[in-house]
């Protein structure tokens, strides 16, 4: 279950993430949007493939589709993407519940928890 939280996260990680967990079976920019199919490289019956879809004009991800070993697939679809539209960092804030752990990818750094007596916001 470990490794198939990694390989899902790897998807928005870049590509030396992804490519750490998933092979290139197909790669198309003559269609619109752009499509990129991928394998996990680890059998992992929660994500047997992947496809992604890029915005053309951005050149990012917009869609997401993740299909299990049942064949039942999963879509996220990205819109009204916006690029360094400079919002205030104090406009994300992360509280994490009591007796939970947090998780990291690569260079993500987790935020100092506020004092369990200050209330959540």
């Amino acid at each position: 279950a470990f490794e198939s939280r990694l390989a899902i996260a790897a998807l928005l990680g870049g590509m030396a993430q992804m490519s750490a967990y998933f092979e290139l079976l197909e790669a198309d920019q003559s269609v619109e949007p752009w499509r990129i199919k991928l394998k996990p490289k680890f059998e992992n019956p929660q994500v047997v493939g992947v496809e992604m879809t890029f915005d053309n004009k951005l050149g990012i991800v917009d869609g997401i589709e993740i299909t299990d070993w049942q064949g039942s697939r999963n879509q996220f679809r990205f819109s009204e993407i916006r690029i360094n539209s400079n919002l205030p960092a104090d406009q994300f804030k992360i509280r994490i519940p009591e007796g939970y752990q947090v998780q990291t990818f690569g260079d993500v750094q987790v935020p100092d928890q506020p004092d369990a007596s200050s209330p959540a916001k």
